[in-house]
């Protein structure tokens, strides 16, 4: 009877460490899953920030171009006395609406 006492206790031992050996794999499982979760989350976000800074861009483009325009639409309906000046100051808004659209672009192309 003790012989049986003693191989009661070492099978309850084996028992409680393979339930305890169960429940640290799945412990380890739980945390495996809610990183690839957290990692999942993250390049969720980021793509989300990525979008809106693209799309803050474009808008911005858009209002460089619309800017030059009502210049234009100003300059023309505005006389000028002096139409070489006019002209050049024309042509000086021109360029530099359009310098500013080609540094964007170039900056957008960069950073891609």
């Amino acid at each position: 009877m003790v012989v049986q006492s003693s191989v009661d206790a070492v099978e309850e031992a084996q028992k409680k460490e393979k339930e305890a050996e169960n429940r640290a794999q799945s412990a380890k499982c739980r945390a495996e899953n809610e990183k690839r979760k957290a990692k999942s989350e993250i390049q969720k976000v980021k793509k989300q920030a990525v979008q809106r800074i693209e799309q803050m861009k474009a808008t911005e483009l858009l209002w460089d171009i619309g800017v030059g325009i009502v210049v234009l639409i100003f300059i023309v309906m505005k006389e000028i006395v002096l139409v070489a000046m006019q002209e050049n100051l024309i042509l000086f808004v021109l360029l530099i609406c359009v310098i500013r659209i080609c540094v964007r672009e170039k900056k957008m192309k960069k950073k891609r």
